[in-house]
């Protein structure tokens, strides 16, 4: 099952709530964030198996292959450049959310506030993310992962990302320039790396 969780129209609150409600149903979730402002919950009930080789097999079969080259995850360490949440650090992060029931609709009332991006999503979860190598060896059975060069380049090129949206919330505009260009430096093919620093006015090399 997969959700997304529209991170910009949500308090911090409501979005733990959401995902608390979601990992009820399905404990062995995963939680990925792959822009600045969405996240996407992977759930299961039954713990998550597939190695590094498998994912790159099924990345690779046609039209699975051209969808993701075509938003800019050409490779393995793309998509997992996204993953901050494995199953244990997902419930211990909604630990104390509460549960949305259909006694206790609390997301209903959302719209009672202004639908506009608010600070401090990214960086409720980035502070507690996981290291993304070490999942996928443990959902590959312990086996050890040889990463290519270019797809240690893009994962390290999405937690600059992610590093630059947690600045850009603190109100660090030069920070988030700086993490912003580091991000297009490790991957240049980026049509999307690329348009934010068109957008925060990042000059390109």
């Amino acid at each position: 099952m997969a959700q997304w969780i529209p991170m910009h129209s949500h308090t911090v609150e409501e979005m733990r709530d959401l995902i608390r409600s979601f990992v009820e149903i399905f404990p062995e979730s995963t939680f990925w964030v792959p822009t600045q402002r969405d996240g996407i919950l992977v759930g299961s009930t039954s713990p998550l198996k597939v190695s590094a080789q498998e994912l790159r097999q099924r990345m690779s079969v046609e039209p699975v292959s051209s969808d993701l080259i075509s938003i800019d995850v050409p490779d393995l360490g793309t998509l997992l450049g996204g993953l901050l949440f494995d199953a244990p650090a997902l419930r211990s992060y909604v630990s104390k959310a509460h549960l949305i029931t259909d006694d206790r609709p609390s997301i209903e009332y959302f719209a009672s506030h202004g639908l506009i991006e608010r600070p401090g999503h990214v960086e409720d979860v980035f502070g507690r993310g996981i290291n993304p190598a070490q999942w996928i060896e443990g959902a590959g059975g312990g086996e050890a992962v040889a990463f290519t060069g270019a797809e240690v380049r893009h994962l390290q090129a999405m937690q600059q990302l992610l590093l630059g949206v947690v600045a850009g919330d603190r109100g660090d505009l030069q920070g988030k320039m700086r993490a912003f260009a580091a991000a297009q430096q490790l991957h240049p093919d980026s049509t999307f790396i690329r348009r934010l620093n068109i957008i925060t006015g990042t000059p390109e090399e």
